[in-house]
Order: structure tokens, then sequence, then C-alpha cells
């Protein structure tokens, strides 16, 4: 600490025999201590670490070898056995280092920078570098060495490494280390690494530091005959890395880079456990890319898969995102077979909170027969009231109006006109009655041919409260862009051959009467 600061410190030693203790906020002289002792104990030790981290430094040896750690002389101010100098107890502690006994401690404590320089000069870091690798400042000069091109020191770390490949990759500084050689190594270097980790390969990619390692070893494997050998390694674990919030970077990266013949044990992991894999948080997100990077058989069979399970998916919190991103793929067959699983069931699936999302996306995406069976049950007079009044059911029902076609539009907002006055009862249901009477006037009228030609299906945005439903969506047939009135047949023509008069209460009643007989269904028994 030099000579001015030991004269600084050598009163603070007289103060008391509590001074190791002092090491702390500043308390540098102990309890003990007069108030002079402190302040000249602060002073001395700098930052309030009291005098013993400068006086007692001075009696630990200065040790040139790899046992020299950073900061080793300052562990006497708070550590050794009791009834032991401190300098005896900071001495006793560097020769356990240098002898290995407490390896894990030493290569975390750091060695000093002016040691590691002599170590580096003397070349003496050829037969160390597994525990210099582990520390910040030696992990980078062993980068630089790599860098200089030598390519007997390049094969003395390699080999080196190589022993201790699988701590190293795992180490938060030695997995730079091991990235670094893995993208300087030839073909037989890699094969090598391959065959020292591939039985440890998933527990490294369990591992925060070993998943990026793992990153890089499928970057430079992918173009190498060894691809077979890193998929067997991997093949078992792809649902418990999938899931893993280190081990599904390693699943992507796959994806990513490796050849597309290559990703089907992926896909095979993934449509066989779909539902464990896709009701996780990460593993939703690694089932969109695995749609994204399936072709042909692959994508049919994990599309198979998601509309199979498609009723359990849509209610969960994140199963129901990977259903809507299938239903965003507008393919028809897989639309109508997610519409089928969750027709009859509709009732309750608008009344929660991720599942009635899915049942407004399946009214955009639908076809026509699909949209129609979809909001026949959604009008259903047994379920209606329930659904215009539920927090959820009613955006639903919104969506539902908005996106009928006539004559069915006319005739659900018959069955909708007889509710307006019960939704009115409730603070909640005013606001919605009183939307669905702005965006339909002829809810408001008393009787007669209702005029769907006044209301407003040009604006996607007004029909729906939600931001993740505003986006505009087209319809075929629904109506009048240029605003005469609908044409809707003055009678129809009932299952036992009467006509039924299109009015107000004729419209509501044949309605339903019909969906009462014999409608697809209404709420969960």
């Amino acid at each position: 600490a030099g000579p001015a600061r030991e004269q600084e410190a050598a009163p603070a030693a007289v103060g008391s025999s509590g001074q190791g203790k002092g090491g702390g906020r500043g308390r540098g002289a102990g309890e003990a201590g007069s108030r002079r002792a402190h302040t000249d104990a602060t002073s001395a030790g700098g930052r309030g670490r009291g005098a013993c981290s400068s006086g007692a430094s001075t009696a630990v040896p200065k040790n040139s070898g790899l046992g020299a750690m950073q900061g080793g002389g300052a562990a006497a101010s708070s550590s050794g056995p009791p009834g032991v100098a401190p300098s005896s107890a900071a001495a006793g502690r560097e020769w356990d280092l240098q002898l290995g006994v407490d390896r894990k401690n030493a290569s975390r404590g750091g060695f000093k920078i002016s040691h590691l320089e002599e170590i580096f000069a003397n070349n003496a870091f050829i037969h160390n570098v597994y525990p210099i690798a582990r520390d910040q400042a030696g992990c980078r000069m062993l980068q630089h060495k790599l860098d200089e091109g030598n390519a007997e020191i390049a094969n003395a770390i390699f080999s080196e490494v190589l022993l201790h490949c699988v701590e190293l990759m795992m180490d938060p500084f030695g997995n730079y280390l091991c990235q670094k050689l893995m993208d300087m190594c030839n073909v037989q270097q890699l094969e090598m690494v391959l065959d020292r980790a591939s039985t440890a390969l998933v527990r490294i990619s369990l591992n925060m530091h070993g998943a990026r390692a793992v990153q890089k070893l499928i970057d430079v494997v992918r173009t190498t005959p060894f691809v077979p050998r890193l998929v067997a390694a991997l093949e078992g674990a792809v649902v418990a890395l999938t899931k893993d919030p280190n081990g599904n970077h390693v699943i992507q990266r796959c994806l990513e880079s490796l050849p597309p013949e290559a990703h089907s044990f992926i896909f095979r992991a993934v449509a066989s456990d779909i539902i464990d894999v896709a009701s996780h948080r990460h593993g939703c997100r690694i089932v969109q890319r695995c749609i994204d990077a399936s072709k042909g058989h692959d994508r049919w069979l994990l599309t198979g898969a998601i509309s199979q399970s498609s009723l359990t998916l849509v209610q969960d919190p994140f199963g129901n995102y990977v259903v809507q991103y299938i239903l965003g793929l507008h393919d028809p067959k897989a639309n109508s077979q997610i519409i089928s699983c969750m027709l009859g069931r509709l009732n309750v699936l608008s009344r929660q909170k991720f599942s009635s999302n899915v049942v407004e996306r399946c009214l955009q995406v639908s076809g026509p027969e699909d949209r129609i069976r979809m909001i026949m049950e959604l009008s259903d007079v047994r379920s209606l009231g329930e659904l215009l009044r539920d927090v959820y059911g009613n955006y639903v029902v919104q969506s539902a109006l908005f996106l009928a076609c006539e004559p069915q539009l006319t005739q659900f907002l018959g069955v909708v006109r007889p509710l307006l006055p019960s939704l009115r009862a409730s603070g909640q249901g005013r606001r919605i009655a009183q939307k669905l009477e702005k965006k339909y006037p002829q809810l408001r009228a008393g009787g007669g041919n209702s005029s769907v030609g006044t209301t407003s299906n040009s604006s996607a945005a007004a029909h729906i409260g939600r931001a993740n439903e505003a986006a505009a969506v087209g319809r075929s047939g629904t109506g009048n862009t240029g605003g005469a009135p609908a044409m809707v047949p003055p009678t129809q023509a009932s299952h036992d051959g009467t006509s039924l008069i299109h009015g107000a209460g004729g419209v509501a009643f044949s309605y339903a009467a019909t969906l009462a007989g014999d409608g697809p269904g209404g709420a969960l028994s």
C-alpha cells in the first residue's frame, strides 16, 4: 500500500483486537476503538474497508505462481481460523489454492492482472489453461493468444480445453473460449469435441452458458458429416429442451442452421406431445417456429396434431396462440377441422378469456358454410342473453353480427331485439345495448321490415372493442355499400309448409322456434 499509507494505518492497528471485523461499512478500528482510530482506519483502508486491508496485506508474501489470486492479501481482513493471525491465515489460504485444494473458489477468485501478464510472458499458461480459462481476464488473454495465429500454441490450448470441454462450455467465462476454438477447429477436431461432449450435450444445453456454446457447435457442425451424430445426442430430449428457458434456444438454432432433412426429429417429437409443448410458455413459441420451418408431410403432421387438440389448446393461456397461428395460415382444411372441434361448445368457449379470442378469429377466417353454422349456434335464444351480458361473450356476439350475411343478419337481430330491455338493467349491459342500437338502428324500430342497408359495415374497427381484433376483415356478399335497402323476401316457408311473415315479431318467433327444434346446440350441460 505504500509507506505513507502504512504509517497512516499503524495507529489503527493498536485500536482494538476486534479490528479484523471492521472491514465493512467504515468500522475500521473495531467497536472499542476511539473516534480518532476509527477515522485513521477508514482513511487508510479506502472506501471504508478498514486498516487491515492495507496493513495486513503487506505481511503476505507476493507469489508469482498460478495460485496467487487477485485480492489474496486482502482475504486476511475477514477470513482465517480462530486464534490464527490474519497474515498467517492469508498465507495459508494462498498456499492451499496453490496446491489446488479449492480449485473452484480459486478460479472464481480471479488472477491478478500482473500475475497473468507474467504467466503469459513466460508461456507458463500452456499446462494451466483450465483454471486460467475460468477467469475473466485470463479467458480474454487466452483468446488473444489464439488470435496470434501460432498453430503450436493453438493446438496446445485446444488439447487442454478438450479435456475439460464439458465444464468449460458451462462456465461463465470458459464458454467464450470454447466458442472461439470451435470457429478455428478443423473437421477432425470437431469430431473430437462431439465425441467428448455428446453424452452431456443435453445437460450443457439446459445450462444458461452452455446453451450458447451448443448453438455455436450447431453452427459449425452443419456443414460437416457429423450432423446425424449431433441429432442423435439431442433426439431423446426435444420436449424437455423446448420447455426450458435455455434449451429452447438450442432447438430454435437447430431449425435455423441444420439442413431441412435434419428437422424431422424435432417435428415428430413436438407433434407426439403437442398439448404439453404448446401449453408451455417457451414451448408455444417453438411450435410456431416448427410450423414455419416445416413443409409437405411435416407441415401436415403438425397442423393435424394441433387441429385435433384444438379444443384443449384454445382454453390455454399459451396454447390459444398456437391455434390462432394455424388459423392465420388460411389452410381451409385445418381451419374447418378446428371449427368442427369447437362447434357445440361455442357458448362456453365464448365466455372464457382465452378461447373467446379464438372464436372471434374463427369467425373471421372461416368459410361461408362454417361461418353460418357458428352464427346459428351463437344466436341461440337460450344462450344469447348470457353471452351479451358476459365480459368476453359480448365481443363474440358483436363480431358475429358484423360478419353475418343476409338473411342471417336480419334473423340474428330479431333474436337480439327482445333481449335489449333486460340488457339495459346493468351498467355494462346498458353500454352494450347502446352500442348495438347505434350500429344497428333497426333494433330501435318497433316493427316492420328491417333495413340492413343503414348499418355501417365498411368500418371493421367499430364492430369490436378489442385492440387485437380491430383489423379490417373482408366480407363477401354482406350487402350494400351504396346505401340501398337490402332486399328481404316477404315470406319464407317453414318446415310444415306454412308461410312466415317477416316482421319484427315474426322473424324472432320463427328463428327461435327453428333453433329450439333442431338447432345446432346451445349451452353445455
